[in-house]
């Protein structure tokens, strides 16, 4: 045999699931109205902290684009550096030459 409640059990139960009770009590639509809301809310939550994990997944891998592209942008840049210097000896170089040949 099932267990039944009462209509005043069921208002008990409902005024004991908050605090102050007032938002369940004498109505059992507000109560499904509330329950309704917080399970929507739930897939709500779930759908932003997907968006939120999309996103940060996504920034993550702009991170490591930016730090490789750094990597790749410093070593291009150390290899300029040392054509410069190269450039800079071969100006030296070519100056003594017409110094000397003068």
């Amino acid at each position: 045999m099932a267990n039944r409640m009462t209509l005043e059990q069921v208002n008990d139960a409902l005024v004991r699931l908050t605090p102050g009770g007032s938002e369940f009590h004498g109505s059992p639509k507000n109560c499904l109205t509330w329950i309704k809301d917080r399970v929507s809310m739930t897939g709500k939550l779930a759908a932003q902290r997907n968006r939120y994990r999309t996103t940060g997944d996504e920034l993550a891998a702009a991170c490591e684009a930016l730090a490789q592209y750094r990597q790749s942008a410093g070593a291009v840049g150390f290899q300029l550096e040392k054509l410069d210097d190269y450039l800079r000896n071969i100006d030296t170089a070519l100056r003594r030459w017409r110094e000397a040949t003068e």
